[in-house]
């Protein structure tokens, strides 16, 4: 069982990803696809949390659609700004305890990572 903060697996969902994609040993590809499963759980929860965050605040026209930018990125009104922010922060603050063992650093043998990439996965990786 690892307990982590719903930020965590935000941040590492990419990278999880990236590496399921290496060519890993038995046990090693059988402890990050566990990983990555129970991640994409979470992480799909917090997609339609957060989208629902989005609307709640989302400026909106008069015929009640939502208002975009040019990039399509959906505008909330400036005094609600804070307002939104702070739920958002809350629920990537959400501790989490996912139901699998921390990898090891002999679970990722052979695989390179970028002193940044390993910071990121420091939670997820039992020493």
């Amino acid at each position: 069982m690892i307990e982590i903060q719903l930020k965590d697996i935000v941040n590492n969902i990419d990278l999880m990803q990236s590496i399921a994609q290496k060519t890993l040993s038995a046990r090693s590809a059988f402890v990050v696809a566990r990983m990555l499963r129970e991640m994409d759980k979470e992480y799909q929860s917090f997609v339609n949390i957060r989208n629902d965050i989005v609307m709640q605040y989302a400026m909106k026209d008069d015929n009640g659609e939502v208002i975009r930018d040019d990039k399509g990125n959906v505008q909330i009104e400036k005094e609600q700004l804070q307002e939104f922010n702070q739920k958002i922060n809350e629920l990537l603050d959400t501790k989490l305890q996912l139901n699998v063992t921390q990898m090891t650093l002999n679970d990722l043998d052979g695989v390179s990572f970028t002193p940044r990439e390993m910071m990121m996965l420091e939670p997820f990786i039992m020493e």
